[in-house]
């Protein structure tokens, strides 16, 4: 894909009102010209496979959260949930990245009309807890629900980790215990539904490149993309996202599971998501 053509493909998907990325600051004019500098130092292969991935990258701004827990929280059969009155809420704390406050971020929003106002809550408490004030009788009660809470699931590793700290203080029955998140990687959530646990997200995505269906194209790209992340020197942990996510999606912040390419600024001043230290 030669330069006039990836140019025109990025003009076509940044203005595109379904790809959500327009905001007051118009930054997203910034986004665009970063992503056709980085197309200028591409081959025209690589240009064509940053085209495929950008038409499946996912961008939810922080204006939209609310809207995107209900949707979460909608996926949940309140039958089930009948004879719960009392949920928890602890936000899973991200132990590999000490700026993040994701999590938090979404348990604030459990005190807003708008979620209080869901069919599962109406007329039951809602509390947001630490690890150290976990109900000591959650097991025993009938009433009481807990929902671990982030923005995103990427790897599984951080939810997995707050878990194994959970249980190491009072190992809580599964089924007492639930997931929410308003987007990942199915690779993550299948983990901790292979442990027991419902989660609930909306939004999920495949790995970017090696869930390609066509093996022949699969191959390539995974060449192409290796070829860019040494041309970057990306540091090894973060090269196809961190754990090998592949992710392609930005939130808030733009989480470390995606693509190297489109974030670390340090190795490439033309990544047009950058995530911010």
């Amino acid at each position: 894909m030669d330069m006039t053509e990836y140019i025109n493909n990025l003009l076509t998907l940044f203005n595109n009102p379904q790809w959500i990325i327009h905001d007051r600051n118009d930054t997203w004019k910034h986004k665009l010209e970063k992503a056709i500098r980085l197309g200028e130092k591409l081959s025209d292969d690589t240009r064509e496979m940053m085209i495929f991935l950008f038409q499946k990258y996912i961008i939810l701004h922080q204006s939209n959260y609310t809207n995107l827990l209900l949707d979460s929280l909608d996926l949940i059969n309140p039958i089930n949930y009948q004879n719960y009155t009392k949920y928890y809420i602890l936000p899973i704390k991200q132990e590999t990245d000490l700026g993040s406050k994701s999590g938090t971020n979404i348990s604030y929003l459990f005190k807003t009309d708008d979620i209080h106002y869901h069919r599962l809550f109406k007329n039951n408490s809602i509390s947001e807890i630490s690890i150290e004030t976990i109900p000591k009788n959650i097991n025993s009660s009938s009433v009481k629900k807990l929902f671990l809470v982030d923005d995103f699931i990427g790897s599984g590793e951080s939810s997995i980790e707050l878990l194994n700290i959970i249980n190491s203080k009072i190992n809580i029955n599964p089924h007492k215990l639930s997931f929410i998140f308003l987007a990942g990687m199915e690779e993550g959530t299948n983990k901790l539904k292979k442990l027991g646990y419902e989660v609930y997200c909306n939004i999920s995505q495949n790995k970017g490149i090696s869930d390609i269906q066509d093996n022949i194209l699969k191959t390539r790209y995974v060449s192409l993309m290796e070829n860019i992340e040494n041309y970057f020197n990306f540091p090894q942990e973060i090269r196809f996202g961190y754990k090998k996510s592949e992710a392609l999606i930005s939130l808030e912040r733009t989480p470390n599971n995606t693509f190297p390419v489109f974030w670390d600024y340090d190795c490439n001043p033309n990544a047009p998501f950058r995530r911010y230290k």
